[in-house]
């Protein structure tokens, strides 16, 4: 997920963070759903840009903050130290479920200290 991307999916249903975070929220969303996903936040500063603190929009920190902290359904829980526990959940075939999150800036005060 790029800046760009967020701003060209976000056109069409207003301008500005809210637009932004909504489209942030939908690419997470439909992440989510796929039985294995990789989400790549390339320059996680400029996703988070904007008019607040440091440069960055407090809207966007927001919403980046609470979807990283949101764990997919899954049929692992991480547990500190990178382990897991499984549990089996055939009825809503959540069985074997990942999402892996890499986030990129070339920033060394970026906004993924705030988060």
């Amino acid at each position: 997920i790029t800046a760009l991307d967020l701003l060209s999916e976000g056109s069409g249903s207003g301008s500005g963070d809210g637009a932004r975070a909504a489209a942030l929220m939908d690419r997470f969303s439909e992440a989510r759903e796929m039985s294995n996903s990789l989400l790549v936040l390339d320059d996680v500063d400029q996703l988070c840009a904007g008019s607040g603190p440091g440069g960055y929009s407090s809207v966007m920190i927001a919403t980046l903050r609470a979807l990283l902290r949101t764990p997919p359904e899954s049929s692992s829980s991480a547990k500190a130290g990178g382990q897991s526990v499984a549990s089996k959940d055939k009825k809503n075939n959540t069985a074997g479920r990942s999402l892996h999150i890499i986030a990129t800036t070339s920033r060394s005060d970026a906004a993924c200290l705030t988060l």
